[in-house]
């Protein structure tokens, strides 16, 4: 852990160059007031919240200088690959539900990008895959997880296919 920190403390001394040389994208300010239970309250930025090309255009203007930032600074492939090792040193499981004597998870192989929905019988039961991630990935386009929920007698399970991993998708239900 001590060389990781020597290895941050070095990237951020030398990244203060990097971000001197250019400048993010200015979004612009119009201010937009509402008056709520007698309450002034402003928002200035209220523009971003409808989609459009000059919101594209600032949002891209702001990733290119992200990534021009990020490209100059020193030490950065070292940083990123042990921040690669560090984020896939193990299998990871998370919302566990129990229903009974079966336990759901969701889980995420060393190999894979997206979590897959998972059940094993009883505490000691080996895992058996229900919703394989790789297998909703279709045209090549990425789908996921993006939820589920057990019904209590452990014989439905609902889950929320996403297109991209976004938070809304189509919602898929399966009989055990």
């Amino acid at each position: 852990m001590p060389r990781f920190q020597s290895l941050l403390t070095l990237l951020l001394v030398f990244s203060s160059p990097a971000l001197a040389q250019q400048s993010p994208p200015v979004a612009p300010v119009r201010e937009v007031v509402d008056t709520y239970f007698g309450q002034r309250i402003s928002d200035p930025y209220r523009w971003m919240e409808s989609k459009g090309p000059e919101l594209d255009t600032w949002m891209k203007g702001q990733a290119d200088y992200t990534h021009a930032v990020l490209e100059k600074l020193p030490l950065r492939s070292q940083l990123l690959r042990r921040l690669t090792e560090i984020s896939s040193a193990s299998t990871t499981v998370s919302n566990v539900q129990r229903s009974g004597n079966d336990y759901f998870s969701m889980r995420r192989e060393l190999s894979e990008s997206d979590y897959s929905l998972y059940v094993r019988h009883g505490l000691n039961g080996a895992d058996r895959p229900l919703v394989r991630v790789d297998k909703l990935n279709q045209n090549g386009k990425r789908n996921s997880i993006a939820t589920y929920n057990v019904s209590p007698d452990g014989r439905l399970v609902a889950y929320l296919v996403a297109p991209g991993g976004g938070e809304y998708g189509e919602l898929r239900i399966l009989d055990l």
